[in-house]
């Protein structure tokens, strides 16, 4: 472990390691501290405010570990399987790696991003304003957002389906789930309630 590396800050992303230096930040940026998803939240949401760099390493074979020439200032970093997703302090986000699908390629003008969640061949942003916004591989309609602006405080993004906590506090809808369900990972159980975090494994979820 490179000296003055958070644990923290580490993340396994298959065959490869990304870390932010210098900095104390648990990298899973889609799920928000719990006071944020406790009460009724305020918009627009906000992003971590401690910057860092990035280091990657492990399989290269996509370029998904190269080093970013000038990029500083990442808030928040995501892996998916052969790429990878960083969020800078002023809102935009910068993509690398394979991108056969079109992961990397950020929609043109993405700004205000608060946390973003890298699927396998896919990825996941939300703004400050509580909309998300999803690109690449979408076979199973996981970048098919079904949920409105100002309406979501969480994303979290799994092998092919995708996860988001609202701010309606009613126990029904509170968690939404779309895209691959070949394993049941996105219905949500009915009656899910005090919902305070979500998180997906490639093929299952957790609230």
């Amino acid at each position: 472990m490179q000296k003055g590396l958070s644990p923290s800050a580490l993340r396994l992303a298959h065959l490869g390691f990304l870390a932010m230096v210098g900095v104390s930040l648990a990298i899973h940026a889609a799920t928000f501290p719990l006071p944020v998803a406790t009460r009724q939240t305020e918009f627009p949401l906000k992003r971590p405010t401690v910057t860092g760099t990035v280091v990657a390493w492990g399989n290269n074979d996509n370029g998904q570990t190269n080093e970013q020439v000038g990029l500083h200032s990442v808030v928040a970093i995501s892996a998916g399987n052969s790429h990878t997703v960083a969020l800078k302090s002023d809102g935009t986000v910068v993509a690398w790696g394979l991108n056969s699908q079109g992961q990397v390629s950020v929609p043109l003008g993405l700004s205000e991003v608060v946390a973003i969640s890298a699927g396998s061949y896919h990825t996941v942003a939300l703004k400050s304003d509580g909309t998300v916004v999803a690109w690449g591989y979408n076979s199973h309609g996981q970048t098919n957002v079904p949920v409105g602006p100002g309406e979501v405080v969480a994303i979290e993004a799994g092998a092919g389906h995708v996860v988001v906590l609202r701010q309606d506090n009613s126990v029904d809808g509170r968690v939404v789930a779309w895209g691959n369900n070949g394993y049941g990972q996105a219905n949500v159980p009915g009656g899910l309630s005090g919902v305070v975090g979500v998180a997906a494994g490639d093929y299952h979820t957790v609230a």
